[in-house]
């Protein structure tokens, strides 16, 4: 089960042990083993929130072994979010899943959300939700395929890392981080378009870390079957 120490939250199981700070969701889930592996990757699961936040205007709070996390309206964004952390480890399972759900005060807005992490760009690979490689569009380009799976695979591991939504119209985008060295990452961009008042909008993520062997097919197993759950649709 989750447990919160301040605005750190961390969960720690047989087999899994990740921790996050409520106040930075854009610096993301640091997992630190998997399976009795010890795990030293870059942060996952980061999203897009570069607002300033402050520990009084969360509202944080275990349920039924999910932590949930409300987050205000940005006067950036426009939007407030409501995140739902889980952790499935049913053997040989063991992942991170978020729920997001984004609405607005306003009476309408143009918005997006951008989920990534902080793998090289260089090793990672988009995929469509037939499996098919798709590349990623650049910041300066409006194209950009269809994407909702990403395998990361860093050097001199023997595992790889897949990040999976089920968000309807994501797509991957190379980015360089505001305020750091040009590195050029990915990101999965999601709810791009017009958000109305009284609309909410709603997607899960799913962060795994999968055996290198044959990491493809496992991937395109386990997003597939994520696919197949309840969908989480606007309302």
């Amino acid at each position: 089960m989750w447990q919160l120490d301040g605005t750190i939250a961390s969960w720690e199981c047989e087999h899994l042990t990740a921790q996050l700070d409520l106040l930075a969701p854009h610096l993301g889930v640091h997992v630190q083993r998997w399976h009795g592996q010890l795990i030293d990757p870059e942060p996952v699961l980061q999203l897009s929130l570069r607002t300033p936040i402050h520990a009084s205007s969360l509202d944080a709070y275990i349920r039924v072994g999910d932590l949930i996390v409300q987050y205000p309206e940005c006067a950036d964004t426009g939007y407030r979010l409501q995140l739902r952390w889980s952790v499935l480890s049913e053997h040989p399972l063991a992942a991170v899943e978020l729920l997001v759900t984004m609405h607005t005060t306003r009476l309408s807005i143009t918005s997006s959300l951008d989920v990534g992490n902080r793998f090289e760009r260089s090793l990672c690979q988009g995929y469509t939700r037939a499996g098919l490689p798709v590349p990623a569009a650049r910041e300066q380009s409006h194209i950009a395929a269809p994407c909702g799976l990403v395998l990361c695979r860093p050097l001199d591991t023997p595992w790889t890392y897949a990040e999976m939504t089920n968000a309807h119209g994501t797509t991957l985008h190379d980015v360089t981080r505001p305020g750091e060295p040009p590195v050029d990452g990915n990101c999965l961009r999601v709810f791009s378009g017009t958000l109305e008042k009284g609309v909410t909008r709603r997607m899960k993520l799913r962060g795994i870390f999968l055996p290198r062997a044959e990491d493809a097919a496992q991937a395109t197993a386990y997003f597939q079957r994520f696919l197949q759950t309840p969908p989480q649709l606007d309302t």
